[in-house]
């Protein structure tokens, strides 16, 4: 990523725009014009790439109200496949070596949600929510509720069962997880 393309996507105003597109319409306040709902996933790959590697613009984006939103998005029925591989990958994204962000995704109830969607019917969903269980067990007040919630099982099974990348994230996860 390019810092300084980020920062000039951010300063022409896209962030407000792309994290309203986050918000379910049922959760959109009175008079507020609706969303397609294909727009849901697009603002979430978009938010993860004006945040990737760059630590302003995840608390930029995070401090525009994107991460409750995008917690949301982790729920649903299997038919919302494409929305929650967005979801996870954006808060994977914004909470990568950022404990504020890290914090405020468990605290908005992400885990139970992502520990769920690691057993997932499709890979790039399971992966996605692997990365992101990763990125969160970085956390100490997290690794309790990670376990807590059942996680370890899902980490074990992916450490055996997934594409590379969800090996290499379920191995970060347990890693941390077994670390003070």
């Amino acid at each position: 990523p390019d810092a300084s393309r980020q920062l000039a996507v951010h300063k022409a105003g896209a962030v407000p725009h792309l994290v309203r597109w986050l918000v379910h319409n049922d959760q959109r306040p009175s008079g507020e014009p609706h969303v397609d709902r294909i727009l849901r996933p697009v603002a979430a790959h978009a938010l993860a790439d004006l945040s990737r590697g760059n630590a302003a613009m995840q608390a930029t984006i995070a401090a525009a109200g994107a991460i409750v939103p995008l917690v949301s998005m982790l729920e649903g029925s299997a038919a919302a496949a494409d929305a929650h591989d967005a979801a996870c990958a954006c808060l994977a994204t914004l909470t990568a070596g950022h404990a504020a962000n890290q914090l405020e995704a468990a605290r908005a109830g992400a885990i139970p949600l992502l520990v769920g969607l690691m057993g997932h019917s499709k890979a790039a969903v399971r992966q996605s929510a692997s990365r992101a269980i990763a990125m969160l067990s970085d956390h100490d007040e997290n690794k309790g509720l990670i376990a807590q919630v059942g996680g370890l099982t899902p980490l074990v099974s992916l450490l055996s069962t997934g594409s590379p990348a969800t090996q290499q994230s379920a191995a970060h996860a347990c890693a941390s997880l077994a670390c003070d």
